[in-house]
Order: C-alpha cells, then structure tokens, then sequence
C-alpha cells in the first residue's frame, strides 16, 4: 500500500507544454497516483514529458513538490518544478539571473533559459520513476 497523490499535470523537461489543455477533475488533478513512500501534507505530483533533463528525470517520471511553492531565491541552485510568469510549467535548475527577480532555468540536454520570471517554484521533494508509480483506482462501495 502506498500514499495518494494528486497529479495536477505534465512539467515540461523539453519544449512548451500547453496547460490551458489540461482537464482537472473535481479535486483540480487530472488523475491521482499512490506512491510507494509516505510525504508531507500538501504534497502536489506532475508527470514528467520531454528529454532535457535526462538522465536525471525521464519522460513519465513523476515528481513530487509543495503545492505551496517557496520563493526562488531558496532554491538556487536546486531542481525545482516552476511556472513562468506567462504560465508554462518547467522542470530544472534554477540558477540567479542577471537582473533582481529573474532566474536562468537550466537543463541537462537543451540550451540555457536565461531571466525568466517565475510565478510559482517549489523544490523537488522527491521523484517517483515511471514503473515505481500506479494509478490509483478507488473502489465503489457496490464493490466494484
């Protein structure tokens, strides 16, 4: 048995993820997931889409942060997940820009994404990797 976490949608290690797609449920995930570990209250799930940052983090990889977020200026030098002020959700390094309040995001495998401004960032508490993570699937109380 493991603990259920909502996975609010895919993070993009690779090219632009369209979030204005994404369809939460009535609990604002788009599906939940157990994991094999107990986490914090306020743990919050994306699934990881794209290659640049393997071999770190590869594509269904699924990485776990607070939903809260923390300021960017804690997490320099850290991967964390972030959304950009014009909304795009990435998965990297950040790394202090060259002016106050921006932030370089660096990856693995693609070019430097230098001062961007970041809305929400939050360390990555932990990751689940692609075959370690399942679908949590409730039961109905007829049993079925």
């Amino acid at each position: 048995m493991g603990q259920v976490v909502g996975v609010k949608g895919l993070i993009s290690a690779g090219g632009l993820i369209e979030t204005g797609d994404e369809q939460p449920g009535p609990e604002g995930d788009l599906f939940r997931i157990t994991v094999p570990f107990p986490v914090p209250h306020g743990t919050i799930a994306f699934r990881v889409a794209g290659l640049s940052m393997y071999p770190k983090y590869e594509p269904d990889d699924v990485v776990l942060c607070a939903e809260a977020g923390e300021s960017p200026d804690r997490l320099l030098d850290r991967y964390a997940a972030v959304t950009t002020a014009e909304g795009h959700r990435f998965l990297k390094k950040i790394l202090r820009g060259s002016q106050r309040g921006t932030y370089h995001l660096e990856s693995h495998n693609a070019p430097l994404m230098p001062d961007c401004r970041l809305a929400w960032a939050s360390g990555i508490i932990s990751t689940v990797h692609a075959q370690a993570w399942s679908r949590f699937c409730a039961r109905s109380k007829s049993g079925g």
